[in-house]
């Protein structure tokens, strides 16, 4: 039954990051404009961000970065090459990293209020 499930789980990550990874490459491929400079990004660092919830795995939003860049690297119109890629892997990284510091922050933050919450707890008569 333990074997079942650990397939399932890793056929719906390889499916899930297929399906993140296309999606990736769609949003790229319609550019929504914003009429803002710098703001051309933002509809697939959205996709890059929600990753983390959906997949399981470590590196998820790499992963799905390096996929999607690799595939929008042979369909938009943008020069090809290693600094392409970098640009898909540097903001997957980075989000990687913060959900994983921020992880950290929260559980840390948790043990601290619930180790207060048991102090006024045992000190209230």
């Amino acid at each position: 039954m333990e074997a079942h499930n650990d397939k399932l789980n890793k056929t719906r990550n390889v499916t899930l990051t297929a399906l993140f990874s296309a999606l990736l490459v769609v949003v790229r491929m319609f550019h929504v404009p914003f009429r803002m400079p710098g703001l051309g990004g933002v509809p697939w660092l959205v996709i890059l961000l929600i990753t983390p919830a959906f997949l399981s795995s470590r590196l998820s939003s790499t992963r799905i970065s390096f996929i999607g860049g690799l595939i929008a690297s042979f369909l938009l119109d943008t020069p090809p090459g290693p600094f392409h890629l970098i640009k898909y892997i540097s903001a997957g990284l980075t989000i990687d990293l913060l959900h994983y510091i921020l992880k950290i922050v929260i559980l840390i933050a948790l043990k601290q209020l619930s180790v207060l919450q048991a102090t006024l707890y045992l000190s209230h008569p």
